[in-house]
């Protein structure tokens, strides 16, 4: 999987909550669709395209029976390939190259989960594993007074399909205890098309745009082109809008006049309304206003912030990182918060080493110990996340750990977050307080939950179980 698909997901998805809109997307398009001075067609089976080089000619079957052939100068296509166009070589080349998904997604009416909070739920234990494949990987609760429960699952074009989906998603119910009363709908969606690697290396997308996109007066949006986002797609498909159909002297399109505000505020003299569109023209524009100028820009840390970095340093202004409203940016920039309190209030232990019981130096590791604001945050909206991962890894160096990134060790426990320096601290006799590292060794294991007493040695292949206790210096051998 090429990582520019990782890195969009990232930044586009993980950059902030889930958000949906009230009534869902069908209300949307109905209100856009009688805020515009043309006619939508809804209920409307395209039956053939046909282009040439100077129009279009749709075939549609309308609602009431009725046929109709349409004719346009262009035409702007949402999926990657259509079975009712008429391909090129060009367009077949192309769309040979793409991957998809068999995704589907089935609505459930349930009996027995009326007091299940209304959010996002993973079935951990059909996610990693390819043989589980039909069984739901997600379920979602939109609203409390519901018994309307979406499903997400993955099928094939062979024999996981939508029958056999639904019944899968019939079992994961029953195994909660609770009853499917009806399927009120399900729908198969080919996901997220993709290249692979070596397309991507080839540099697939830039041929994508010069020699495919506007050939034939055919223009193409959708998840192939941006990412299987809805703000990837939206931004991907108003900037060719833009780039192909907008000139400088007028918008898109006029909204009807009944739609816009019929006491709008006056605004005074001397007001301009600058072009904005892009990050790099809104610094430079706010950078030199009289407004703004030698005054500091505000930019949420996290990946935006990147771009924002180099922008500023083209306007001249300066780059500051703020504590983000999103609970995700707060609990990376909480991360890093805890790295530098770690280091301020405790500083480095060494193996072996005694203080008093009463000294500052316990004091100080009781306030970092305390710190639980700045924990919350790290725990459920960063840590919980990238556990297992090497940033997790990367996380608990940066705390004092000494963890070889690139050797295997793997770490999913959020309990090490309590302590991600590794050490415990004991009461030991005569009123003090003893330090000691705890070490694994290559294969080692300690399960979730499982406690080690300073000094600890997990051997080469050694198996420290879950909800375990390992004493002071001991040794856990290998089987």
């Amino acid at each position: 999987m090429p990582y520019a698909y990782i890195h969009e997901f990232i930044r586009t998805s993980m950059a902030g909550k889930i958000r949906r809109f009230k009534g869902g997307y069908t209300s949307l398009w109905q209100k856009i669709s009688k805020s515009l001075p043309i006619e939508v067609h809804c209920k409307t089976e395209v039956l053939a395209v046909r282009r040439n080089s100077d129009s279009v000619s749709v075939d549609v079957k309308r609602n009431n029976g009725e046929f109709q052939e349409m004719q346009f100068d262009k035409i702007i296509i949402s999926e990657s390939e259509t079975e009712v166009m008429d391909i090129g070589e060009v367009e077949r080349y192309f769309f040979s190259k793409v991957q998809t998904i068999v995704y589907y997604t089935t609505v459930l009416k349930i009996i027995g989960l009326e007091d299940m909070p209304v959010g996002f739920y993973y079935f951990g234990e059909y996610m990693d594993e390819p043989a589980t494949i039909g069984h739901p990987v997600a379920m979602q609760k939109f609203f409390a007074d519901t018994d309307i429960f979406l499903f997400w699952s993955y099928g094939n074009s062979f024999d996981i399909k939508g029958p056999t989906v639904a019944e899968l998603a019939k079992k994961a119910v029953m195994s909660m205890g609770a009853k499917v009363e009806e399927v009120v709908l399900q729908r198969r969606f080919k996901y997220f098309p993709h290249v692979g690697s070596q397309e991507m290396k080839g540099g697939f997308y830039d041929k994508l745009e010069s020699e495919l996109q506007g050939q034939r007066n055919t223009f193409y949006v959708g998840g192939l082109m941006a990412f299987e986002l809805t703000e990837r797609n939206s931004s991907y498909a108003m900037a060719l809008v833009c780039r192909h159909f907008a000139n400088n002297n007028s918008s898109l399109l006029s909204l009807k006049s009944d739609c816009w505000d019929r006491s709008p505020k006056e605004l005074g003299d001397g007001v301009e309304f600058p072009d904005l569109s892009k990050l790099d023209g809104s610094l430079k524009h706010w950078g030199t206003e009289n407004v703004t100028k030698d005054k500091t820009l505000y930019s949420w840390i996290g990946l935006d912030f990147i771009d924002a970095f180099f922008g500023c340093l083209r306007a001249k202004v300066l780059p500051v990182p703020v504590l983000p409203p999103d609970p995700l940016q707060r609990g990376i920039l909480a991360a890093l918060a805890s790295v530098a309190a770690k280091w301020i209030l405790v500083g480095k232990k060494k193996a072996g080493q005694t203080i008093h019981i009463w000294s500052t130096g316990v004091f100080m590791d009781t306030v970092w110990q305390a710190f639980r604001r700045i924990r919350t945050v790290v725990g459920d909206y960063f840590m919980e996340m990238i556990s297992g991962s090497i940033l997790f890894l990367l996380w608990l160096k940066l705390m004092g750990s000494d963890i070889g990134l690139d050797q295997g060790a793997y770490v999913d426990s959020m309990g090490a977050t309590l302590n991600p320096k590794m050490v415990e601290i004991e009461r030991g006799e005569g009123g003090r307080v003893k330090f000691g590292k705890i070490r694994v060794g290559e294969g080692g294991f300690i399960g979730s939950r499982a406690i080690s007493m300073p000094g600890v040695r997990v051997e080469r292949g050694g198996n420290l179980s879950a909800l375990s206790l390992t004493m002071k210096e001991e040794t856990v051998r290998s089987s």
